[in-house]
């Protein structure tokens, strides 16, 4: 019994100082690559959320359990954050560990992005003394400087896509305060196979840890997913272990299952491992579309949006937490872009109004404001002007009639008719016969309209007047415009006859 009990505790130790030095491998590391590789964290695109519990070895007393912890984000384009909790025990050894990560993605190509990623973390080992049974009292793992340590390490990985294949390689410990982390590498290859209506998945991968040129484990995986909804992993391991994991996805959270049978020695004194994980994603992703929505390949049209930079397909692969499920939805905003899009290209005067209203609310009245003021100094001067000129110059009947009448205008139009082209002809032959004279022309709407469309189309009809007489020979410093919008209307704005009199311009004359 007592030789049974030290073989045990062997067996047990050689696991958990295996597991130091060649960085523990969970078996959701395909749908969970943050778990092991600093360059995918804030890969899900969102603030994503995760909890798994690993038991291996079961049926064996005290075997090793394991619980961790995990969070990473997006925190602008290209940067992102993360971190993990651990807790591991194995027989009279437990653990602790704290890790921060860090990853900078980049786009190299339209098909091609890379990502760097650092983390760094602390581990608290512990030996529990008290439920120790010590054959070899002189053992120096038993002594308290040996067993109760605090650990400071660093790692770094490095993630390269390239349409849909996928490469990482990393070092977990490229900096360790103690030798007891022996250096280890890891590298992993993925490839992504779509059905031809994309809604079926299947990814071959294999992941190598391995230390110098001694593979210490390699693990051979082929992933089946449906529509980002379920799926299937087998994994075959190089220790002779088989795998099998599987998943479900409802829409923010997600659930997998791992079942691993042992090999070996281990095969006739354990029972298998059991792991399962529970993922979360806070927020939706932001949607954003590029270039045209679809494009046409054999007849059917296929999805060509970019979604946070990626394509449908790939937007879809690349998120196997299950978090965007709802792709209906998103293809749904995408098509309200396109709406929106058509109708703004084909509304130039919403354009305009919109373009107007962009503009700072303060500015925008301090500017109209001030126009305003102007205008109706302007007018009340043109008044006091023109009755004082008129008296002194003694204009004809037939050359006052001519003032009179102004010039008429269609509604949001500032085009000139052959009717008003001809009558100011006369105003033109009037101003330059009277070289004593100084016209005003002022430009005005009806009550229909923002302020901001009147005082646009006052100030354009004004212009457009002034425009044909300075064409038709009159001297520029012989005429100022101005802009009424619809103030002092000469008709009440109760029908359409009435309205299209106040559309007018008019003249003045405001000094000699």
């Amino acid at each position: 019994m007592a030789k049974k009990i030290l073989f045990l505790c062997a067996v047990l130790l050689i696991i958990i100082k295996s597991e130091a030095q060649i960085y523990n491998i969970h078996n959701f590391y395909t749908q969970n690559l943050f778990y092991y590789s600093p360059a995918h964290t804030g890969d899900k695109g969102q603030l994503a959320a995760f909890a798994d519990y690993r038991n291996h070895l079961t049926g064996i007393a005290d075997a090793a359990q394991s619980a961790t912890l995990g969070i990473h984000s997006p925190v602008s384009e290209k940067m992102n954050l993360g971190g993990l909790i651990k807790t591991e025990r194995v027989g009279l050894y437990e653990s602790s560990s704290l890790r921060f990560d860090y990853s900078f993605r980049s786009k190299i190509s339209e098909n091609q992005t890379i990502s760097l990623g650092i983390n760094g973390g602390v581990l608290q080992r512990n030996l529990d003394y008290e439920s120790a049974i010590v054959a070899d009292p002189s053992d120096p793992t038993l002594l308290p400087n040996y067993s109760r340590k605090t650990l400071f390490f660093a790692g770094a990985s490095v993630n390269y896509k390239l349409k849909n294949l996928s490469f990482d390689i990393g070092i977990p410990y490229i900096y360790k305060s103690t030798d007891l982390l022996n250096t280890a590498y890891f590298s992993f290859l993925a490839y992504d196979f779509y059905s031809k209506n994309n809604v079926w998945k299947f990814q071959p991968s294999a992941l190598a840890v391995y230390s110098s040129s001694e593979i210490f484990d390699s693990y051979f995986n082929f992933l089946i997913n449906y529509d980002n909804i379920f799926w299937l992993q087998p994994t075959y391991k190089l220790n002779g272990s088989i795998v099998v994991s599987v998943g479900v996805n409802l829409k923010k959270i997600g659930i997998g299952y791992a079942y691993e049978t042992n090999s070996g020695v281990l095969s006739y004194i354990g029972g298998a491992s059991h792991e399962i994980i529970l993922t979360y994603g806070f927020f939706k992703p932001k949607v954003n579309t590029v270039d045209s929505l679809y494009s046409e390949t054999g007849g059917n049209p296929r999805l060509k949006g970019k979604i946070n930079g990626k394509t449908y397909e790939e937007y879809v692969s690349s998120n196997n937490y299950g978090f965007y499920n709802d792709i209906m939805e998103l293809t749904d905003s995408i098509h309200k872009q396109e709406v929106k899009r058509i109708k703004e290209k084909n509304a130039a005067l919403l354009d305009s109004i919109n373009r107007a209203k962009a503009l700072s609310d303060s500015l925008e009245k301090a500017r109209l404001d001030s126009i305003n003021k102007v205008r109706l100094d302007s007018i009340e001067q043109a008044k006091r002007d023109s009755a004082r000129q008129h008296a002194l110059r003694h204009l004809s009947d037939e050359e006052l009639k001519i003032l009179q009448k102004g010039v008429h205008f269609q509604i949001n139009s500032a085009m000139l008719t052959s009717e008003s082209r001809n009558y100011l002809d006369s105003v033109a032959g009037l101003i330059k016969k009277n070289k004593n004279i100084r016209v005003l022309i002022t430009g005005y709407t009806c009550d229909l309209g923002s302020r901001e469309v009147n005082l646009r189309f006052s100030v354009d009809r004004a212009e457009s007047v002034k425009y044909y007489l300075l064409q038709k020979g009159v001297p520029e410093d012989r005429i100022t415009t101005d802009a009424g919008l619809d103030a002092e209307p000469v008709a009440p704005n109760t029908s359409e006859e009435n309205r299209k009199l106040n559309r007018r311009v008019e003249f003045s004359i405001i000094r000699e």
